[in-house]
């Protein structure tokens, strides 16, 4: 039996984006990890707006 435990679930960190919110490279990025996470995995995602220090 597979380990469904909170630590065993996959952890995605998607880095990517313009600095334009809502760009369409963000989008597609939110895109992937929501279907990442709606099959179990946990997500985070560094936006653009939060790597050009804005």
């Amino acid at each position: 039996m597979p380990d469904t435990s909170p630590a065993a679930a996959p952890f995605i960190v998607g880095i990517g984006g313009t600095t334009r919110a809502g760009s369409s490279t963000e989008r597609a990025l939110r895109s992937a990890l929501d279907a990442a996470a709606a099959r179990g995995a946990r997500t985070y995602l560094f936006d653009g707006p939060f790597l050009a220090g804005c």
